[in-house]
């Protein structure tokens, strides 16, 4: 039976040397592997013309062997051959592919693995076979690249025209091809894995923000304003960096690859969901005909994401927030009708999270307003416009002034006073609250010096320490010279932190809060009962005060739960040996029920808003008690 030519023109590689630097040509410019192994098979045709050679290819999804190559052999053969099980006894790829060695049938008429296409495999004039595994370096992160048994990526086969083994030189040529074969088909997974690297996120499997970005451009590029009409949702999992921090990145990582799930779960024909970065979702909706369907498919989603999650037997529920921007209406282009959505998305979290929030153009007042104080600032600090404030905080048994909390408030030329809630979100946000963390740790504690000469005991001063703050390396230095330049004890400076910031790395923390003792200061964990804290991380860290949050004090003692909350929360100080504070206390009510209930300090509108520190002069000088003020 005559054959075609492998390469009619004579065009093919003469060398070995010459196959090589084809192969990795190929293997650099082409995306699939077909053109490369055919270049092979020819090869080999082409040097022993009584051979056909033929390749197949482990397949990922299956791991069937796949014939992707097969220059002269005929048709019907070909489609025998296509697709092999690796449990098959048809042929001998399934078998060098199971060992990974050699595979070789004398005689096709006496073996058995042939039956089944014994007719075909005779009729195209085949009366011998031998197959090869192309075997690649399996990847252990481990122990090293090459410390686990090899992969079979799949087979190079020949098929003989005469009876008996196939000769040294074509072995040899074989063995060499396979390895040429190997070296081609990993650089090709290198290709692709660094393309999906670039395009889909290794931990869910969704498109990453790049290829999200292209998908958005390209349903938009294509979208008609008069008749198509798209939905973006964005979608944020509420707190989930306070979650991470108590449970672990193992169990955050989990929940965030059983969120992508769910999403790709609820996804419907046409959709593409992706993960941004970190918490945040994208699902681009290409049917939003209908307003209405849209905002109840938005909800759908929001109520699924809201089930429970089960880990190992344990139940975990995380709320998520979403917002939601419309084509044409709300953009007509990836970057606006992106930046709509991530407005719908804050406005969103500023409602109380867990909730939808589609994209208004009132939204973006908010915004440009937000953006104008963060330029305004820096400005701010250069003229001195931010001043400082104290609020007493009194011993209940008493009234009288134990310590003060200092307060920043802006001074702004045009908007007049604003509160520190107002501004220091955005000096977190632009970097700029480590200086004005400064500058409040030493105009505190000169203010607080001052004071320790007017009365006739020492008063302590508590200021905020923010997560930025406590972080820098050298925030410890520049206590102690804080207190050295003003003449402060130690034992008169509180420093405030979060529960957030003494868990987030509970190990530095402990290190820098020690460090802090050693020279006499207080430390003080700020809105207690909101974190995750327990009383193991509290025995370990060097801590003296907790501070009842506010929402705790509201309603008391009429409230049931938050009665039972201050309770328990006074019953653990009382246990650690720790000073305890309630802050916001706003009515006598609240007041009587944590006296009662041995809260030693009070801090609240009841005794006194922040004040300027003059005035603070004056109680302290006088000594006298504070008397809860009318309504």
């Amino acid at each position: 039976m005559t054959r075609p030519q492998s390469h009619p023109s004579g065009s093919g590689p003469k060398t070995l040397a010459a196959l090589r630097r084809r192969v990795f040509e190929l293997a650099s410019t082409e995306d699939r592997p077909e053109p490369v192994f055919d270049l092979l098979c020819r090869y080999v045709e082409e040097r022993f013309p009584e051979a056909r050679c033929t390749a197949t290819m482990v397949s990922a999804a299956d791991h069937s062997l796949r014939l992707i190559a097969a220059p002269s052999l005929p048709a019907p053969l070909r489609e025998a051959l296509a697709t092999v099980h690796p449990d098959s006894t048809v042929g001998l790829s399934p078998i060098s592919a199971a060992t990974g060695e050699a595979a070789i049938t004398r005689n096709v008429v006496n073996d058995p693995r042939w039956r089944q296409h014994r007719e075909q495999v005779l009729a195209a004039g085949i009366h011998a076979a031998c197959s090869y595994a192309i075997l690649g370096a399996r990847l252990d992160p481990e122990r090293g690249r090459h410390s686990l048994p090899p992969r079979v990526l799949g087979t190079i086969d020949a098929y003989l025209d005469a009876p008996g083994e196939p000769s040294v030189a074509l072995v040899d040529l074989l063995q060499t091809v396979t390895i040429l074969a190997s070296a081609a088909l990993q650089s090709l997974e290198s290709k692709d894995r660094i393309r999906r690297q670039r395009s889909f996120d290794q931990l869910t499997g969704l498109p990453n923000r790049r290829l999200f970005g292209v998908e958005l451009e390209r349903a938009l590029e294509e979208a008609d304003p008069r008749r198509d009409r798209l939905a973006l949702l964005l979608l944020d999992l509420d707190h989930f960096k306070n979650l991470n921090d108590t449970v672990g990145y193992a169990t955050g990582d989990a929940l965030l690859r059983a969120a992508a799930d769910r999403l790709a779960e609820l996804r419907r024909p046409g959709e593409l969901v992706a993960r941004l970065g970190d918490d945040d979702f994208a699902v681009l909706m290409s049917d939003a005909r209908n307003g209405e369907g849209i905002e109840a498919r938005a909800r759908q989603i929001l109520q699924t994401m809201r089930m429970p999650y089960d880990f190992s037997g344990q139940a975990l529920a995380v709320t998520s927030s979403a917002g939601v921007s419309l084509y044409p209406w709300d953009g007509r282009d990836a970057a606006t009708i992106l930046r709509s959505a991530e407005k719908a998305l804050g406005a969103a979290k500023r409602r109380g999270r867990n909730c939808l929030q589609q994209y208004a153009a009132t939204l973006g007042t908010a915004d440009f307003d937000t953006l104008q104080l963060k330029t305004s600032l820096q400005m701010a600090l250069t003229e001195g416009e931010l001043e400082i404030e104290y609020q007493p905080i009194i011993e209940s048994g008493t009234g009288r002034i134990h310590a003060v909390e200092a307060l920043s408030v802006w001074q702004h030329p045009t908007r007049g006073r604003l509160p520190a809630a107002r501004f220091i979100p955005l000096a977190e946000e632009t970097g700029l609250i480590r200086q004005i963390g400064e500058q409040v740790l030493a105009a505190g504690c000169t203010q607080a010096s001052a004071w320790q000469r007017l009365g006739d005991r020492p008063v302590q001063i508590s200021l905020n320490v923010s997560a930025n703050q406590f972080q820098d390396p050298d925030f410890v230095d520049l206590v102690r010279d804080a207190l050295e330049r003003s003449g402060l004890p130690g034992e008169s400076l509180i420093l405030e932190i979060t529960e957030r910031t003494a868990t987030t790395d509970a190990g530095q923390a402990a290190i820098i809060l020690r460090r802090l003792a050693d020279m006499g200061v207080r430390i003080a964990l700020d809105d207690f009962g909101t974190g995750y804290s327990s009383m193991g991380q509290l025995k370990r860290l060097a801590i003296h005060w907790l501070k009842i949050d506010r929402s705790f004090v509201r309603g008391l003692p009429h409230d049931q739960d938050n009665r039972a909350i201050t309770r328990a929360i006074l019953a653990m100080a009382e246990a650690l040996r720790l000073t305890v504070v309630a802050e916001g206390i706003e009515t006598p009510d609240e007041a009587s029920f944590l006296t009662g209930a041995g809260c030693e300090l009070l801090q609240g509108y009841l005794y006194s808003r922040a004040v300027r520190a003059d005035n603070i002069s004056e109680l302290v000088a006088t000594g006298e008690p504070l008397a809860p003020q009318g309504p």
